[in-house]
């Protein structure tokens, strides 16, 4: 199968892959195994990445190279994931709508593996391109990698135009080398380099002792090493899968993206860490997960405000919820809880889901107990969308709202995602909805113009004036645990009584994705706020 006669490949796709965001994993097998379709398939097969492939509903790609990996540019994984992941079609009917029946093969969840001389290959563009993939396996790699493209400045792949350059040794990656790779002393060199690996630790990678060099800011920045497994074990595929595929991600925040452990689905459900339920409105469930301080029981959970945080489009709560630094910040505060829901087929429509949602919301409250005055609401993307939606047609359940790279009106539309973002004569229905809107400057999929939004919202708040444009460094100080505070650009807007009522959020640099710090400034904007029962305005917390 071939896109271009230069760039041939074998392809498989998971029967299971669906609604959910597929995996996609590189495999560079060895060149005497890849001048053919049928001896790069007998050799993915033989060393079981088909088989896992297909257990985890994910896709496989295999570069064939005829004339071996010698004469390959670095450049091949990255632009074979390029050319391939807009036509890797559902197996099934049940696909992302929206997306044509497409997977969508996620930038976040890119994966490089490379055996002997095609491990090579992998770990060079791993250096020209460490802002590409989330993770690599190295299998017996003979001979040092070219070193020098780490001096190169960053291709930024996630944005066109940062405003900031920076070098490819600058770009944390994270990689297990087994066998042969093992031993190459430079490259470990530049791994421990690249991901600031202060510390030296000894892991299980499931049954496979390893020695980890990690970056103790971050354990996602990491080298592992374990020199005594064979290629040909198959156990090998199952491992990187399971315990390094499946727990890394590199979250699309920033020209080159950054490493995050997370939990994987199955972490997700049996970790402990959430506490799980399904709500039924009709013959529609809502899969539910509220997720408490840590250390916290159930019955601490009584009066604690309620933060709701709903997912983008293709993004299930197990991938959703460690993206946007909630939960950090609930183990920081000790403050409030957060509840995560799944759409059905991964995507909000408003008029299907909103009683979902509401009945999702009474059920945590009447479950544990929380402030039902003091309930923010929050979404990224589509979830972002029906943030608006349902903050300005359901006013009466939320003390604030804060939507994060929303999509603008049209897209709605089109999507056929509900009758409008903002709901029409919100500024004259009476209900107060303190707001704070957060955009990305380089996002292609929201605008970062909110002025539609904007001329809802500022009558209804009762905002007076042009607005404040305020400092980000005082606005967003390290002093109260903002790490990136200096990518805010902020107008705030305050009523008559000089309250902050409704900001809107600039991020430099930002793509179609959220950072921590965002989590942050939104739940300082919207915890000022309390709703009292059946109140059309809100008060200040005292």
């Amino acid at each position: 199968m071939a896109l271009r006669a230069s760039l041939e490949f074998w392809v498989t796709v998971s029967h299971k892959a669906a609604t959910d965001p597929v995996r996609t994993i590189i495999v560079c097998v060895p060149g005497a195994h890849a001048r053919t379709q049928a001896d790069v398939e007998a050799y993915c097969r033989m060393t079981g990445w088909v088989d896992e492939v297909e257990r985890s509903g994910d896709v496989l790609l295999a570069p064939i190279v005829p004339d071996g990996w010698d004469v390959s540019d670095v450049s091949l994984p990255k632009r074979l994931y390029q050319q391939v992941r807009q036509s890797l079609k559902a197996p099934g009917e049940s696909a992302i709508a929206g997306r044509g029946g497409m997977l969508w093969a996620w930038e976040c969840l890119i994966y490089l593996v490379g055996y002997e001389d095609g491990a090579v290959l992998a770990g060079n563009a791993l250096v020209a391109h460490p802002n590409f993939a989330a993770a690599a396996v190295l299998v017996d790699g003979n001979g040092p990698c070219d070193l020098s493209a780490g001096d190169d400045p960053s291709d930024h792949w996630l944005v066109a135009h940062p405003s900031r350059t920076r070098l490819n040794r600058d770009v944390p990656v994270h990689v297990w080398l087994v066998g042969k790779s093992a031993a190459d002393q430079a490259f470990l060199d530049h791994l421990i380099a690249v991901n600031r690996a202060s510390e030296e630790r000894a892991c299980d990678l499931g049954g496979h002792s390893a020695t980890a060099y990690v970056d103790p800011n971050n354990p996602a920045h990491c080298a592992m090493v374990t020199p005594d497994i064979r290629s040909d074990e198959t156990s090998l595929s199952r491992v990187a899968m399971r315990e390094v595929f499946g727990h890394v991600i590199r979250w699309k925040n920033g020209p080159d993206g950054t490493l995050a452990l997370h939990h994987g689905k199955d972490g997700f459900y049996l970790s402990g860490d959430y506490r799980h339920d399904v709500v039924r409105v009709g013959a529609t469930e809502y899969p539910i997960a509220v997720y408490l301080p840590q250390g916290a029981e159930d019955e601490d959970a009584k009066g604690l405000p309620l933060v709701v945080s709903l997912h983008g489009r293709g993004e299930p709560a197990w991938v959703f919820a460690r993206k946007n630094g909630w939960e950090e910040l609930a183990d920081e505060t000790g403050g409030f809880a957060v509840l995560y829901l799944d759409s059905p087929g991964n995507l909000w429509v408003f008029e299907r889901d909103r009683e979902g949602l509401l009945a999702s919301i009474e059920a945590a409250v009447e479950s544990y107990g929380f402030d039902s005055t003091r309930i923010y609401l929050t979404g990224f993307s589509n979830g972002a969308i029906m943030t608006y939606q349902m903050a300005t047609t359901h006013p009466v359940t939320f003390a604030a709202a804060s939507a994060w790279n929303s999509p603008g009106e049209m897209a709605c539309r089109e999507a056929h995602l509900g009758p409008y973002v903002v709901r029409p004569g919100f500024a004259r229905c009476g209900w107060q909805m303190p707001f704070m809107a957060i955009m990305g400057d380089s996002d292609d999929k929201a605008p970062a113009d909110v002025s539609r939004e904007l001329a809802e919202l500022l009558p209804a708040n009762g905002c007076v004036g042009t607005g404040r444009r305020l400092k980000s460094s005082e606005a967003y100080p390290a002093s109260r645990g903002y790490r990136e505070g200096e990518r805010f650009s902020t107008m705030l807007w305050v009523d008559a009584d000089d309250r902050g009522m409704v900001a809107s959020v600039v991020m430099r640099d930002m793509p179609h994705g959220a950072i921590a710090d965002e989590a942050r400034a939104a739940w300082e904007f919207m915890s000022q706020f309390v709703r009292a029962e059946g109140s059309t305005q809100v008060q200040e917390v005292r």
